[in-house]
Protein backbone atom coordinates (compact mmCIF):
# COMPACT_ATOMS: atom_id res chain seq x y z
CA UNK A 1 0.00 0.00 0.00
CA UNK A 2 2.93 2.39 0.69
CA UNK A 3 4.07 1.77 -2.70
CA UNK A 4 1.13 3.07 -4.74
CA UNK A 5 0.49 6.00 -2.08
CA UNK A 6 4.05 7.27 -3.20
CA UNK A 7 3.22 6.50 -6.70
CA UNK A 8 -0.05 8.86 -6.42
CA UNK A 9 2.10 11.35 -4.70
CA UNK A 10 4.18 11.63 -6.82
CA UNK A 11 1.57 11.83 -9.83
CA UNK A 12 -0.60 13.88 -8.33
CA UNK A 13 2.85 16.53 -8.07
CA UNK A 14 3.40 15.63 -11.54
CA UNK A 15 -0.02 16.99 -12.68
CA UNK A 16 0.14 19.92 -11.02
CA UNK A 17 3.38 20.86 -12.20
CA UNK A 18 2.42 20.09 -15.63
CA UNK A 19 -0.51 22.10 -15.07
CA UNK A 20 1.49 25.12 -14.06
CA UNK A 21 3.91 24.78 -16.59
CA UNK A 22 0.99 25.01 -19.03
CA UNK A 23 -0.81 27.96 -17.70
CA UNK A 24 2.50 29.69 -17.75
CA UNK A 25 3.58 29.28 -21.06
CA UNK A 26 -0.44 30.64 -22.13
CA UNK A 27 1.01 33.72 -20.30
CA UNK A 28 3.46 34.16 -21.98
CA UNK A 29 2.13 33.96 -25.35
CA UNK A 30 0.11 36.35 -24.21
CA UNK A 31 2.23 38.51 -22.89
CA UNK A 32 3.75 38.93 -26.58
CA UNK A 33 0.55 39.81 -28.14
CA UNK A 34 0.42 43.06 -25.80
CA UNK A 35 0.42 46.21 -27.82
CA UNK A 36 1.58 49.87 -27.63
CA UNK A 37 0.61 52.12 -30.23
CA UNK A 38 0.41 56.40 -29.59
CA UNK A 39 -3.11 57.03 -30.70
CA UNK A 40 -3.23 60.97 -30.81
CA UNK A 41 -0.87 63.57 -30.48
CA UNK A 42 -2.39 66.79 -30.27
CA UNK A 43 -0.87 70.34 -29.52
CA UNK A 44 -2.90 72.64 -27.42
CA UNK A 45 -0.28 75.90 -27.34
CA UNK A 46 2.82 76.30 -29.21
CA UNK A 47 4.92 79.29 -28.22
CA UNK A 48 8.54 80.25 -28.35
CA UNK A 49 8.56 80.06 -24.23
CA UNK A 50 5.85 77.37 -23.69
CA UNK A 51 4.66 74.27 -25.22
CA UNK A 52 1.12 72.21 -24.18
CA UNK A 53 0.15 69.08 -25.70
CA UNK A 54 -1.29 66.09 -25.08
CA UNK A 55 -0.22 62.30 -25.86
CA UNK A 56 -2.70 59.51 -26.03
CA UNK A 57 -1.07 55.82 -25.99
CA UNK A 58 -3.12 52.73 -26.52
CA UNK A 59 -1.75 49.56 -24.64
CA UNK A 60 -3.59 46.61 -25.43
CA UNK A 61 -3.12 43.89 -22.24
CA UNK A 62 -4.54 40.12 -23.59
CA UNK A 63 -2.89 38.80 -20.22
CA UNK A 64 -5.52 37.43 -17.51
CA UNK A 65 -2.82 39.73 -15.06
CA UNK A 66 -2.84 43.40 -14.54
CA UNK A 67 -0.09 45.24 -15.03
CA UNK A 68 0.05 48.52 -12.56
CA UNK A 69 1.91 51.80 -13.56
CA UNK A 70 2.21 53.45 -10.75
CA UNK A 71 4.15 56.37 -12.37
CA UNK A 72 6.73 57.30 -15.52
CA UNK A 73 9.74 59.81 -15.57
CA UNK A 74 10.17 61.52 -18.85
CA UNK A 75 13.50 63.15 -19.68
CA UNK A 76 13.07 65.64 -21.71
CA UNK A 77 16.09 66.72 -24.83
CA UNK A 78 16.46 69.06 -27.54
CA UNK A 79 19.32 68.84 -30.13
CA UNK A 80 20.67 66.30 -27.41
CA UNK A 81 20.81 68.96 -24.72
CA UNK A 82 18.85 67.88 -21.63
CA UNK A 83 16.02 70.52 -21.24
CA UNK A 84 13.62 69.17 -18.42
CA UNK A 85 11.86 66.38 -16.90
CA UNK A 86 8.09 65.24 -17.17
CA UNK A 87 6.66 63.48 -14.00
CA UNK A 88 3.07 61.45 -13.80
CA UNK A 89 1.95 59.75 -10.84
CA UNK A 90 -0.89 58.49 -11.64
CA UNK A 91 -1.90 55.05 -11.36
CA UNK A 92 -2.89 53.29 -14.46
CA UNK A 93 -4.25 49.75 -14.70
Amino acid sequence: MKSGKKYLILAALLGITGATALWAKKQYGKLLKNTIGFKTFLVRNLTLKNWAFDVVVNYTNTMDIDIVLVGQTYDVYLNDVYATTIVNNNKTV
